[in-house]
């Protein structure tokens, strides 16, 4: 939601949200699910938006249970209302163990600056009631669901290198 600081810019990208939009839409009036992925902020916040356009049940979930990718970054009133929508996570954290902790630590502060505190913040997603699901949008270098869960439950990143933001784990 706000500038990267290596750059003036929020997305390095232009993504159609509005078509996007239409096409969500469009499944869930069919009862079919999606899944969007989020890296930052902005997106994720803009993907809920998305999704509180759906069909819900007197509860005010989602009908068709939507989900989110990747959440490298999110924020708390996100996250609470992601739970109230009853929208899952895919995490795929594993990931963290292709690098060390260290580089994790400076190549993520370098883009996101003191926004690093919730950078893979499962805790805060599990803390708002948000159902995580140890997955991910593809099968990258590493398809290893139970070792996905040991470094979401760790936040541990390459061997003996240490951990990422191990308060969000």
């Amino acid at each position: 939601m706000e500038p990267y600081e290596d750059s003036n810019s929020c997305c390095g990208k232009h993504i159609d949200y509005e078509n996007l939009k239409e096409q969500v839409l469009a499944a869930d009036r069919e009862g079919l699910r999606f899944t969007l992925h989020s890296e930052g902020d902005g997106a994720f916040k803009k993907i809920l938006d998305i999704y509180e356009e759906c069909e819900k049940d007197a509860g005010g979930k989602l009908k068709n249970r939507h989900g989110i990718t990747d959440l490298e970054l999110t924020t708390e009133d996100d996250r609470k209302r992601m739970a109230h929508l009853g929208v899952y996570a895919e995490a795929y954290l594993q990931m963290l163990m292709t690098d060390k902790a260290e580089n994790w630590k400076t190549d993520v502060i370098g883009k996101v600056g003191e926004r690093f505190d919730q950078y893979l913040n499962m805790r805060g997603l599990a803390d708002a009631g948000v159902t995580i699901a140890a997955a991910t949008d593809l099968p990258f270098m590493i398809p290893d669901v139970p070792q996905s869960i040991y470094h979401g439950v760790y936040a541990n990143a390459e061997v003996g290198s240490g951990k990422v933001n191990p308060q969000n784990a």
